[in-house]
């Protein structure tokens, strides 16, 4: 079931570039529209958008509040801001956030969390939480952390009662 939206992340990443932002076809370049849309259907499927989307936003941004279709043309500035909105907007994020702690917590009481898998958890979090804005990697990382503390000190406990067992 998966696998359809994992060719679909990968097909939506084949058309980013190096500035950040996503084109609507290889070769025309980045615009403000077919980013906004790739960072909502990246968080959809559980993927991080990463910082350099949410960059190429930023810079788009025009001192009035609206958006750039792309950094040479300001056309049609009504939809493009339209379009970026909801990219940005908490309850977007939200709801991906929550699938993605799902996901984590559950990948976690598959596996017993060694050290190994701990750095592992700290490297897989970071580009997350760099990729969302400050306010929303906070209210993420408020969310994953107490379920992921639970699960530490469960794995913590298991591997006492192991030890003291001679198991």
């Amino acid at each position: 079931r998966r696998a359809p939206i994992q060719r679909g992340v990968v097909f939506l990443r084949r058309h980013q570039n190096a500035d950040g932002g996503f084109e609507l076809t290889q070769g025309r370049g980045s615009d403000t529209q077919s980013t906004a849309w790739a960072i909502q259907a990246l968080l959809a499927a559980g993927a991080s958008p990463g910082p350099p989307a949410f960059r190429y936003l930023q810079r788009m941004r025009r001192p009035d509040g609206s958006y750039r279709y792309n950094a040479r043309y300001v056309t049609t500035p009504l939809w493009v801001t339209s379009q970026v909105l909801p990219a940005l907007a908490p309850e977007t994020t939200a709801a991906a956030r929550e699938r993605l702690v799902e996901r984590l917590v559950a990948a976690l009481r598959e596996r017993p969390l060694t050290a190994e898998h701990a750095g592992q958890l700290a490297r897989a979090l970071k580009p997350l939480l760099e990729a969302l804005p400050p306010e929303m990697a906070r209210s993420f990382a408020e969310q994953a952390a107490l379920p992921l503390v639970a699960l530490l000190k469960e794995a913590e406990q298991k591997a006492d009662i192991t030890a003291y067992s001679g198991a």
